[in-house]
């Protein structure tokens, strides 16, 4: 099938619609005000953060088959986590995870930071 693929240059695609929709010279004057901002603060002492949702129960969307099939309606559960570290990558915070039940099963009746993460709970996660 991999042969049969690269020669037809059939591959799987992803369109993202917002990639486009960014203005490149934005983008490169938000960078300089950054750089101006960030000048007197070494890169251990500056810290990112960013969030984002993991569906953990949704099916994939996405096969490779002969012919059309019908999908199914997926689970939409979901857990947010963070993830934090510095410019320089010399301390990463534990990842902080926000799922929508207070007592998890899985963790066996231990703590999340034994598992080397955070974890609350709230019910519109």
């Amino acid at each position: 099938m991999t042969k049969f693929k690269k020669c037809y240059n059939i591959h799987k695609v992803t369109l993202h619609g917002e990639a486009s929709s960014v203005n490149p010279d934005d983008v490169a004057s938000a960078r300089a005000q950054l750089l101006e901002i960030t000048k007197d603060y070494k890169p251990h002492n500056i810290y990112n953060a960013d969030e984002s949702g993991l569906c953990y129960r949704m099916p994939p969307n996405k096969v490779l088959a002969t012919e059309q099939k019908a999908g199914v309606k997926g689970d939409k559960s979901q857990i947010t986590y963070l993830l934090c570290a510095n410019a320089d990558g010399t301390h990463k915070l534990d990842p902080l995870v926000i799922g929508s039940s207070a007592k998890l099963k899985s963790f066996r009746g231990k703590p999340a930071h034994y598992y080397s993460f955070q974890y609350t709970s709230n019910k519109n996660a």
